[in-house]
């Protein structure tokens, strides 16, 4: 999922291109105004490497070769053109050869599509195999960047006679070395006030991921609690020296910082929540797509009609109608109740009450107790065409549900949300009142050794995959995921310009811990899930503890060594 490199015929931004430019500047001077008097008959005169001897000196020769260039090109005879170029390339040195490989390649990429495509298809029929390597190697050029390695490397093993092999891949690795990775990453969180304990969760998931990959990066923490000074301490962290901003944290930083900060500074900030009209890329702690994901699951495991029961908290209330809604954009057959309780003391047998018909079970018996006179035996007779219940809400409301579901002898398969994710990951209890809840989560919630997953808390998983997600932002592309992250596989929106997940799926099994299930297809939008791709397509189509030794003391910022230079690592 990369992001391609834009190169600039006027904007090249190598620091090692800049002599080559001037000599072929130089060298191609005669393009525009030759020093050379052309001859009468130029066509006669003119020399290419199948043509009449070479002139009395090399500058001639070069300066010939820069004119017939000049007319190959206005004619848009390009195989004249390309053989041309690939001459005068015989005749100068190395830096100016580079140069000249840029030129090649810069022309032929402002082609248009179908013009390609039709010198590919002459080039096949005259044998062209420089055009042909060339064409190859603008293709290449073409796809994200975390695939362009390997076709370099075909491009050496199948064309390796382009001469694009010899200056210009060579540079273009060490250019894309040198400036995607920032070398200091300032990191703006609130160690102050209600959000303190999760900052510092954030901010020990960033230094493991710091020490585990990055060792050579250097990190400055700065607290961002005050969000009328936010803005102030992002210009110091960038006067410090940093490349990058990571943060800030809360809602009200970001849209204060938005309004006030400079759009050209704006491209260096990596915002760690969501912001609607903000300049900012925004990386968010929770997925903006889970309500679609729990749709594709409940489809997946072809359920049609489902109840769901939702606690009256914002966000489990919120994400309960986006459930709905989509439950019943996706099929029309699809049916869908919702019930309500209260986030604080509960009724949860009322409510799964209401969503199985208890109450028309009841009246029917008050019915028969009537007419017989007598009272008789009962036992509620739920709804007998539900499929699945999805239940939003807390792990313990969950653990107190399943006996009500016991008690109604409901066998429904029970979906929830990812609030089910353990609050820690090594040394969480056994939760065996869940075992066969159904739910999405974190990747690294599942992982078959969870002590050896380095980070031990949904904040810390957080915290790494923010700051991966910054040094590997190359690796963003359509269709492309990154698959290392621990809080799910990352992808990159464009439009919305946010770094979501597509989460990992689980249940509680028999001994109370969250094991894997298999997952089903990737979601991003609504219409994926009303137009699925084909099967084909989708398979080739690659979805609180404090640390004391890092502490921030008043505003100041907290400059961290590379932790492979400390005495003794914290972690």
């Amino acid at each position: 999922m990369n992001v391609r490199l834009q190169f600039s015929t006027l904007k090249f931004q190598f620091i090692w291109f800049t002599p080559f430019l001037l000599v072929l500047m130089s060298l191609l001077h005669g393009c525009s105004t030759p020093s050379v008097e052309s001859p009468k008959d130029t066509t006669a005169n003119r020399v290419t490497t199948e043509e009449t001897p070479a002139p009395t000196t090399q500058l001639s020769r070069q300066a010939m070769l820069q004119a017939d260039i000049r007319d190959a090109q206005q004619a848009n005879n390009w195989a004249r053109w390309l053989n041309l170029s690939e001459s005068l390339w015989q005749e100068v040195d190395a830096s100016q050869q580079l140069a000249i490989e840029y030129q090649i390649y810069q022309t032929l990429k402002d082609l248009p599509q179908e013009t390609l495509q039709a010198l590919q298809a002459e080039a096949l029929l005259t044998h062209n195999s420089d055009m042909l390597d060339w064409l190859s190697f603008v293709e290449v050029q073409k796809r994200p960047k975390v695939w362009r390695n390997t076709g370099y490397e075909d491009l050496a093993n199948f064309n390796s006679e382009g001469i694009f092999l010899q200056h210009l891949i060579p540079q273009l690795k060490l250019h894309q070395k040198a400036v995607l990775l920032p070398h200091k990453v300032a990191v703006l969180l609130p160690f102050k006030g209600p959000y303190a304990k999760i900052s510092e969760q954030i901010r020990n998931g960033i230094l493991k991921y710091q020490f585990a990959q990055a060792p050579k990066l250097t990190l400055a923490f700065y607290d961002s609690s005050d969000v009328n000074e936010v803005l102030k301490t992002s210009k110091q962290a960038l006067q410090d020296g940093a490349d990058t901003i990571l943060g800030p944290l809360t809602k009200e930083a970001i849209a204060e910082l938005s309004n006030q900060i400079d759009p050209t500074q704006a491209k260096q900030i990596w915002a760690l929540n969501t912001v609607n009209n903000t300049p900012f890329k925004q990386m968010g702690f929770g997925s903006s797509t889970e309500a679609l994901q729990i749709v594709q699951q409940l489809s997946y495991r072809g359920h049609k009609s489902i109840s769901l029961l939702t606690s009256d908290a914002a966000s489990d209330s919120k994400l309960a109608e986006q459930i709905q809604q989509a439950w019943l954009l996706l099929d029309e057959n699809h049916q869908v109740t919702l019930n309500t309780f209260a986030e604080k003391r509960p009724n949860l047998r009322k409510a799964l009450g209401d969503a199985i018909n208890e109450s028309q079970s009841q009246s029917r018996v008050n019915n028969l107790n009537w007419l017989l006179q007598e009272k008789l035996e009962f036992t509620p007779r739920p709804r007998q065409d539900l499929d699945a219940l999805v239940v939003l809400s807390d792990a313990q409301t969950l653990a107190v549900f399943k006996p009500q579901m016991k008690f109604f002898e409901l066998s429904l398969p029970l979906y929830a949300s990812s609030k089910l994710t353990p609050t820690h990951f090594s040394d969480t209890p056994p939760l065996k009142d869940l075992q066969g809840v159904i739910f999405p989560t974190m990747s690294v919630a599942i992982a078959s050794n969870p002590s050896e997953n380095r980070v031990q808390t949904p904040f810390e998983a957080f915290g790494w995959d923010s700051l991966q997600t910054l040094l590997k932002q190359d690796s963003f592309a359509p269709d492309l995921c990154l698959n290392t992250g621990k809080t799910g596989r990352l992808y990159f929106d464009e439009d919305t310009q946010r770094v979501d997940r597509e989460l990992v799926w689980a249940t509680y099994n028999s001994k109370g811990k969250p094991i894997a299930l298999p997952a089903p297809k990737p979601v991003y939008n609504i219409e994926d899930l009303v137009n699925p791709m084909p099967e084909n397509a989708l398979n080739s189509a690659q979805p609180i503890e404090q640390d004391p030794a890092l502490k921030p003391v008043g505003n100041a910022p907290v400059q961290v060594i590379p932790i492979n230079k400390r005495s003794s690592a914290s972690f």
